[in-house]
C-alpha cells in the first residue's frame, strides 16, 4: 500500500432515489487471496475499514440510512474483514452490527459463488443496513432474500462430474466461458 492507502480497487460509491428512499449503494472488488488468505488479509481489513468508515458516516447523519454493500469482496461472511470489521452481521440476532449480510443464509447452507479446492464459497457477497432488513415502508427485504444465480448454461461438467463456474479464462487459456464466480443477486421489495 501507498501511504494510508490499500492495495485494492475504488469502491464504486451511488446515492440515488429509489421511490421515496435515498439508497446508498457501494460496490466493491476487494484484494485477491492470491498468495494465502493469512498474507493478504491485510489488504482487505484495510478497505473493510475504509467501507466501515463510509458506512458510519452515512449512519451518523441518517440513522435510518438504506445502504448495500456488494461486489467480490474475497472473503467469506465469516471471516474478520466481513464480520468484525466491516460489521456484516450473518444472523438477525447479531443487530449489534451496522450491517446484515443476506449472502450468509446461503453460504451456511455450503451454497457458495466460488469454487476453489473442492469447496464452495461465499466470496460475492451483498450486505445491508438493518433499514432495509423487514422495513414496514419503502425498499426493503428479508434475511433470506440473498441468492446464488447458478443456471445450467453458465456451468461445465468438470471429469468429476461437478457442476463448476463456466470460467472465461484460466492461467493462460482462454475458455470462453462466463465467468469463474456465479452471480448472487437479492430480492427487494418497495
Amino acid at each position: 500500500p501507498a501511504g494510508n492507502r490499500p492495495n485494492t480497487r475504488e469502491v464504486l460509491y451511488v446515492k440515488g432515489v429509489a421511490g421515496q428512499d435515498t439508497l446508498h449503494v457501494m460496490v466493491n472488488h476487494w484484494p485477491s487471496r492470491y498468495g494465502g488468505q493469512e498474507r493478504s488479509e491485510p489488504n482487505r481489513i484495510a478497505i473493510a475499514q475504509l467501507v466501515r468508515e463510509k458506512v458510519d458516516s452515512i449512519l451518523a447523519r441518517s440513522a435510518n440510512a438504506k445502504i448495500i454493500v456488494m461486489g467480490d469482496l474475497n472473503d467469506y461472511p465469516n471471516n474478520q474483514s466481513v464480520q468484525d470489521v466491516l460489521g456484516a452481521a450473518v444472523i438477525p440476532e447479531q443487530n449489534g452490527q451496522p450491517l446484515f449480510n443476506l449472502t450468509a443464509d446461503a453460504a451456511a447452507e455450503g451454497l457458495g459463488s466460488y469454487f476453489f479446492q473442492g469447496k464452495w464459497g461465499m466470496l460475492d457477497q451483498i450486505i445491508v443496513s438493518w433499514s432495509l432488513l423487514n422495513a414496514y415502508d419503502g425498499l426493503g427485504c428479508a434475511p433470506d432474500a440473498g441468492k446464488v444465480m447458478q443456471l445450467e448454461w453458465m456451468m461445465y461438467i468438470d471429469k468429476k462430474g461437478r457442476a463448476l463456474p463456466d470460467r472465461t479464462y484460466g492461467r493462460d487459456s482462454y475458455y470462453g466461458g462466463i465467468s469463474d464466480h456465479l452471480p448472487v443477486y437479492a430480492t427487494f421489495k418497495y
